[in-house]
C-alpha cells in the first residue's frame, strides 16, 4: 500500500469527486464477499462512509435476526461502525467488542487519500474467553427477544482463536489494499472517460447532422409533433405523401384537429405508448374543412406508427409519427378480396361438396357452405377424419393420381364413392390446383348421385322383376302347352276307348279306362287349382285374411282331403303336431302349402312308406316339418327347386304327373307370411321340407 500512498495518515482535504461504488462493480464485490464469508465462516461486509451497506454475507442469526431489528441494538451496531471513522488514520485494523456483546474487526479503505469505505469481519467471540450466558439472557429480556431462540443463536456464533483474529486482520489489510489499487486504476480510467465524453459529444453532433440528412431523405414519411399535437417538423417524403408544397405551410397544424384520425387513434397517440395503426385518409375532407393546401384528392391509405420521443436535453417529450403509403397495396387487397368473394360466392352456390385440402398434411384449407351444412365447420381438420370418420389417411385416397412424377398437375380424376359418414353416393371430380402459396393442393367437387344410384338400383330390380315376369309367362304357357295338354289327351283318348269297350260290353277294360280317366281328372283338377292360385298371387289381387289358426286342425283337415292318395299306395300319414300350437295365418294359403307338401311327399314315396308331419315352437316362430321316406332329391338338383325359370319336375313313384308349380306356390305363400321354406334331402333317403313361420303377423 505504501507505494501508492493510499492509507497514509496525511491525506488531502480536497477529496476528488467520486465514491467507492463509482469505481468498483458492486455485483462482483458481492460475489467476492460471498466467497470470503464462506471460507472464514464469519460475517463479512463493506460499507461506505455513510454506513450504507455495499456488500454483505455470512450474517449470523443473533445479529441479523435480533440485533438488527431492535432500534436500541441496531444503534449499538451503528456506534461500532462509527468507531472506524474515529480511528480513520490508523495503519492497523481495529478489533472491538460491540455493545451487543459480539466482536468485530474493521479496517478503512482509502483511494487517492480519500476514505471511501470500510471492510468488516465480525459476529464472533474468542475461543478462550468465558461467555457470560446470563448477560445474554438479560439482554434478551431487556429487548423483548424470544429467549430460547436468542440463546440458541448464541450457540451458532463462531469461536475463533486470537491467532486467527490476527490472520483476519492481515487479510482485511490485504483486501483493503487490493480494493485501493483496483479503485485507483478505475479512477484513472474515469478521468480518461471525461476526455472520451468530449470526443463522444462531438460525434453526437456529427450524428445529429447525419440524422437530419437521413430524416429528410428517408423514403418513410416522418413528422414530429409536440406533446399537444402541433406539427414541429416533417421530412420530404411526408410533404410528398400529403401533397404539400413546403413544410412551412403546415408547421403548427394540430394532428388532433384532423378528422381523418379517429378518436381511438388520438387517444392511443396521447397515451404515450407505441401505437401502430392503418389510416384511411380523405383529402377531399381536408379541402372541405380548409385544414391546409394540398394538391391531392380522393382516398389514400397509410400505415402509421406513433411513438414518444425526447425533443431536447431538458427531457421535453413529443410525438414521432412514421407513415408509409399503402394505397396501392390496399387497392390490390380490395381487388383480391373481390375476387375471393366471387370465388366463395360461386363455390357456395354449388349444390355439391367443394373443399380444398393439403395433399401432404391432409389439412382442410377451404370448404363451401354445402360442406359446412353436412359436416360442420371442418376447416383446419384432417380430411379423412372430418369427411370419412377415419383415424388415418383413406386407402382409397386419390392424391397420388393428381400429380405426375415431375410434380406437375395431372388431368382431373373422376370417380364414384359412397361416403362412410353420410352413406350417400357421390361422383367426385378431383384435381390438383395451385393454392395461395403456389403449392399444389387437392381440389374436389363431389355431386350427390344417391338418387341416381337408387334409380339405377330400381331399374335393376325392375329388370329382375321383368325377367321373373317373363319366366312366369313362359312357365304359364309351358303348363298350358304341356302339363294341361297331356291330361286332356288322356281324357280324349280314354273316353274314346271307354265308349268302344262299352259297345263291346268289355267290363274289365271299361273299368280300367274309367279309372284312367278318373286319375287324369284328379291330376288336372289339382293342376288347375294350383295354377289359379298362382295366377291370382301374380296379379297382386290376393289379399291375406289373417286369423289365429290351430295348426293341428289344419293338418288333420288337409290329410282327410288327400288321404285316398296315400291309401292307394299303402302309405301311412303320421300327424305329430301338438294340439295346442297356434299361429296367425291365412287359412286358404296355409292349407294350400300343407296340401301341396303332403301330396308331394305321397307322390314321391314308395308303396308302404311313411309321411310324418311335425311342428314345434322356437321363440317367436313355429317350425313345421313334412318328412317322408321316399326317393329323395339328389343334391345337384335341389338348387333348382322353388324357381320359375328352371322347370324342374319328375314323375312320382307310381308314375304320377308333376308340374313343379306346387313348390313355387308354397314358397310364395310362405314368404307372404314373412316366413321361410327349405329342403333337407339325400337321394334314396327321403326328404324333409321345413317351414318357419312367425307366430304373430
Amino acid at each position: 500500500m505504501n507505494d501508492l500512498n493510499l492509507n497514509e495518515k496525511s491525506y488531502s482535504n480536497e477529496s476528488p469527486d467520486f465514491s467507492f461504488s463509482d469505481l468498483v462493480d458492486i455485483s462482483d464485490l458481492q460475489k467476492l464477499i460471498d466467497n470470503v464469508a464462506e471460507l472464514t465462516s464469519l460475517a463479512v461486509g463493506i460499507t461506505d462512509t455513510d454506513n450504507n451497506v455495499l456488500a454483505f454475507a455470512g450474517g449470523k442469526k443473533m445479529c441479523v435476526g435480533f440485533h438488527r431489528v431492535h432500534p436500541t441494538t441496531i444503534g449499538h451496531c451503528v456506534e461500532n461502525n462509527n468507531l472506524v471513522k474515529q480511528h480513520i488514520g490508523t495503519e492497523n485494523p481495529i478489533s472491538c467488542k460491540c455493545n451487543n456483546g459480539l466482536r468485530d474487526i474493521a479496517y478503512p479503505i482509502f483511494i487517492e487519500n480519500k476514505h471511501v469505505a470500510s471492510i468488516y469481519f465480525g459476529q464472533f467471540l474468542y475461543d478462550d474467553e468465558k461467555i457470560d450466558g446470563h448477560q445474554f439472557e438479560l439482554q434478551a429480556e431487556k429487548y423483548g427477544f424470544d429467549k430460547k431462540e436468542y440463546m440458541n443463536s448464541l450457540s451458532e456464533i463462531p469461536l475463533i482463536s486470537r491467532q486467527k483474529e490476527e490472520i483476519m486482520k492481515n487479510f482485511a489489510v490485504t483486501l483493503a489494499q487490493m480494493f485501493a489499487k483496483t479503485g485507483y486504476a478505475n479512477l484513472l480510467l474515469k478521468k480518461e472517460k471525461i476526455e472520451e465524453f468530449k470526443l463522444a459529444n462531438n460525434q453526437i453532433k456529427e450524428s445529429e447532422e447525419k440524422f437530419k440528412t437521413l430524416f429528410n431523405q428517408s423514403p418513410i414519411g416522418l413528422a414530429t409533433f409536440d406533446i399537444d399535437g402541433n406539427l414541429l417538423e416533417c421530412n420530404y417524403s411526408c410533404i410528398s405523401m400529403f401533397g404539400i408544397n413546403t413544410v412551412d405551410e403546415v408547421i403548427g397544424i394540430n394532428i388532433f384537429d384532423d378528422p381523418n384520425f379517429t378518436e381511438q387513434h388520438k387517444k392511443e397517440i396521447k397515451s404515450g405508448e407505441n401505437v401502430r395503426f392503418e389510416l384511411k385518409f380523405d383529402f377531399d375532407l381536408v379541402k372541405k374543412l380548409n385544414l391546409y393546401a394540398t394538391h391531392k384528392s380522393g382516398l389514400s391509405f397509410f400505415s402509421c406508427f406513433a411513438t414518444t420521443i425526447k425533443l431536447n436535453e431538458n427531457g421535453k417529450t413529443g410525438i414521432l409519427l412514421q407513415l408509409i403509403d399503402i394505397t396501392a397495396r390496399k387497392k390490390a387487397e380490395f381487388l383480391l378480396k373481390e375476387e375471393n368473394n366471387r370465388f366463395t360466392t360461386t363455390m357456395n352456390a354449388m349444390d355439391a361438396v367443394v373443399y380444398v385440402a393439403d395433399m401432404e398434411s391432409h389439412e382442410i384449407l377451404f370448404t363451401n357452405n354445402y360442406v359446412e351444412n353436412v359436416f360442420g365447420n371442418i376447416v383446419g381438420k384432417k380430411c379423412y377424419e372430418a369427411l370419412q370418420g377415419k383415424e388415418e389417411p383413406c386407402d382409397f385416397c386419390t392424391n397420388h393420381l393428381l400429380v405426375d412424377k415431375n410434380g406437375k398437375a395431372n388431368h382431373p380424376y373422376i370417380w364414384e364413392f359412397q361416403n362412410l359418414i353420410t352413406k350417400r353416393w357421390y361422383q367426385c371430380h378431383d384435381q390438383a390446383i395451385s393454392w395461395t402459396n403456389e403449392k399444389l393442393v387437392r381440389f374436389e367437387t363431389a355431386t350427390d348421385i344417391t338418387q341416381n344410384k337408387e334409380n339405377e338400383q330400381k331399374l335393376k330390380e325392375h329388370e329382375i322383376k321383368l325377367q321373373e315376369l317373363n319366366a312366369t309367362k313362359d312357365k304359364f304357357f309351358s303348363i298350358i302347352a304341356h302339363d294341361l295338354k297331356n291330361p286332356f289327351t288322356v281324357l280324349k283318348n280314354g273316353s274314346y276307348l271307354l265308349s268302344k269297350h262299352l259297345e263291346n260290353n268289355d267290363v274289365e277294360k271299361s273299368k280300367e279306362k274309367a279309372k284312367m280317366i278318373s286319375n287324369a281328372t284328379k291330376n288336372t283338377y289339382e293342376l288347375l287349382e294350383n295354377l289359379l292360385m298362382w295366377s291370382k298371387s301374380q296379379t297382386a289381387s290376393m289379399e291375406l285374411d289373417i286369423k289365429k289358426l290351430n295348426i293341428n286342425s289344419r293338418v288333420i283337415k288337409n290329410i282327410k282331403e288327400i288321404e285316398n292318395l296315400a291309401i292307394q299306395k299303402n302309405i301311412s300319414i303320421i300327424n305329430q303336431v301338438n294340439e295346442n300350437l297356434t299361429l296367425d295365418a291365412d287359412e286358404n294359403l296355409l292349407s294350400a302349402v300343407f296340401r301341396n307338401l303332403i301330396t308331394n311327399a305321397i307322390k314321391f314315396t314308395n308303396n308302404g312308406g311313411e309321411v310324418t308331419i311335425k311342428a314345434e315352437l322356437a321363440d317367436d316362430h313355429i317350425e313345421i316339418a313334412i318328412i317322408d321316406t321316399g326317393i329323395g332329391i339328389p343334391k345337384e338338383h335341389q338348387h333348382r327347386l322353388f324357381k320359375l325359370d328352371d322347370n324342374y319336375s319328375r314323375v312320382g313313384t307310381a308314375k304320377e304327373a308333376s308340374s313343379g308349380l306346387g313348390l313355387i306356390l308354397c314358397k310364395e305363400f310362405v314368404e307372404k307370411h314373412n316366413g321361410k321354406i327349405w329342403l333337407e334331402s339325400e337321394a334314396e333317403k327321403g326328404s324333409v321340407f321345413k317351414i318357419k313361420l312367425p307366430v304373430k303377423q
